[in-house]
C-alpha cells in the first residue's frame, strides 16, 4: 500500500525491541480500527513497475516517481562500477569491463526539453506541474545535478553516447507495445464490468508505455540539442583533436623546461 498502517520484517523487529524470532511479525504504526485491512509497504522507492513485476499487482497513488520505468542499461553499469569500485567480481561471469554509472547533465537536458516544449508553444514548467506522465518520465531517467559532482564533467561526446544508449534502450521497450489508446479505450468500454486484476494489468501497461514514449521523446529532443551544437560531427571530433594536441604540447614544453632548470643548491 501507498499508504501503510504497519510494518513487517525487521522493522517490526526493531520498533519491539527485540530479536527476530523465527515467525512473521507486524506491529501497527497507527491506531486500527476493528475490520479495517491491515497494510503494509512493499518498499517506498519501488516503481510500479517493480511492483508488477515481483508481486503482481501496482498502485495509483501516489503517481511518480512509482510511474517510472526503470532502464536495464543504467542497472548494469551501476553493478560493474560498482564491482570494479570494491575489486569483486561476484557476478560479472562475462568478465565485462567496467564502466561508470550512466548519467545525464540534468540542466542541460531539462534545458533542451524547456526549448522542445517553447517550439510547440507550451511552457515546460506549467507541463511539469500539470504533467504527471512528464514527472514520470524525468523521475525515470539518469538526471544527476553537474554542481553536486566531484571531478571534472563528462565530455560533451561521452553525455551523446549516454543519451543514444538510453534512446535505444527505449525504443527496444517500445518495439511491439500496445497501444495506450486502445488499452485506455478498452479500460472506458469494459473496466467497470471487470475484476480488478485483469484492469490493473491494463492500465498498469498502458501507463507504463505512455512513460517509455515521453522519455523516448524527451531523449530525442536531448540528442538532437547536443548534435545540434555540433557535438560528435567531423569537425568537433577535429577541433577536439587539434586543443588535445595543443595542451599535449604545453605539457612537454613545461616538462622539458622542469627538465632542463638548474639544480637548486641548499
Amino acid at each position: 500500500s501507498a499508504r501503510p498502517n504497519a510494518e513487517g520484517g525487521t522493522q517490526a523487529v526493531s520498533r519491539l525491541g527485540g530479536a527476530p524470532k523465527g515467525n512473521l511479525q507486524l506491529v501497527a504504526t497507527r491506531r486500527i480500527a476493528a475490520g479495517e485491512e491491515v497494510l503494509i509497504s512493499y518498499g517506498p522507492t519501488l516503481t510500479n513497475e517493480q511492483l508488477f513485476v515481483r508481486y503482481g499487482f501496482t498502485l495509483s497513488d501516489p503517481a511518480p516517481p512509482r510511474d517510472g520505468v526503470a532502464f536495464a542499461c543504467v542497472a548494469n553499469a551501476e553493478l560493474l562500477a560498482a564491482q570494479s569500485g570494491g575489486g569483486a567480481q561476484v557476478g560479472n561471469e562475462m568478465d565485462l569491463p567496467p564502466r561508470p554509472p550512466l548519467c545525464l547533465d540534468q540542466l542541460a537536458f531539462e534545458a533542451a526539453a524547456a526549448e522542445a516544449e517553447r517550439r510547440a508553444g507550451g511552457s515546460f514548467l506549467r507541463r511539469l506541474q500539470e504533467d504527471a506522465v512528464l514527472k514520470a518520465a524525468l523521475t525515470s531517467l539518469p538526471l544527476h545535478d553537474p554542481s553536486e559532482s566531484v571531478g571534472a564533467p563528462p565530455e560533451p561526446e561521452e553525455e551523446l553516447a549516454t543519451a543514444k544508449e538510453l534512446l535505444e534502450e527505449a525504443q527496444i521497450r517500445l518495439d511491439g507495445a500496445a497501444d495506450p489508446a486502445e488499452d485506455e479505450a478498452w479500460l472506458d468500454e469494459f473496466g467497470p464490468d471487470m475484476e480488478y486484476r485483469p484492469v490493473a494489468c491494463v492500465r498498469y501497461r498502458a501507463g507504463r508505455t505512455r512513460v517509455w514514449q515521453r522519455v523516448e521523446a524527451l531523449l530525442q529532443a536531448y540528442i538532437g540539442s547536443l548534435e545540434a551544437a555540433g557535438v560528435g560531427s567531423d569537425e568537433y571530433n577535429a577541433e577536439k583533436e587539434r586543443r588535445n594536441a595543443e595542451r599535449a604540447q604545453q605539457i612537454s614544453r613545461a616538462n622539458s623546461l622542469w627538465r632542463d632548470a638548474p639544480a637548486v643548491r641548499a
